[in-house]
């Protein structure tokens, strides 16, 4: 298994790891096979959106929420020497809303932990792919 943009967020690719073993896939360096697993952050929020909504949280002393959007996407591909074979791409959508009020409700819903259950729930639907993709015909 190869391992790409993952170095900020150890985290993620730990619960990643965790979940591709159980699911039955496992490290194997004699294998012709390399998953590779990427991932890649995007801030979507439009800086037309971002500063006006930045300007109004710090003169409100955050009673109006700062609210930041991104978007993730994690690309698995299982190759060989000869080429990619097998290859998906799944896309996560977060928000993340910074606010004084706000504080008390984060064990309840906290942004990474919304992305780590994705993260999870992506990787066990490739594990399904994988597994369809190589049962006999």
């Amino acid at each position: 298994m190869d391992y790409v943009g993952w170095s900020y967020f150890p985290t993620d690719k730990s619960i990643l790891e965790e979940s591709l073993l159980n699911n039955g896939i496992r490290n194997a360096p004699e294998s012709p096979w390399i998953l590779e697993v990427t991932f890649e952050q995007t801030d979507v929020t439009p800086d037309w959106r971002r500063i006006p909504n930045i300007v109004i949280t710090v003169l409100s002393s955050s009673l109006f929420p700062l609210v930041e959007y991104f978007q993730y996407h994690i690309e698995f591909r299982l190759r060989t020497e000869e080429g990619v074979t097998l290859f998906r791409r799944y896309r996560v959508m977060n928000h993340t809303v910074v606010s004084g009020l706000l504080t008390p409700f984060t064990p309840f819903y906290y942004p990474p932990s919304q992305r780590q259950k994705a993260v999870a729930r992506a990787s066990v639907d490739f594990v399904g792919q994988l597994t369809s993709f190589c049962r006999p015909f």
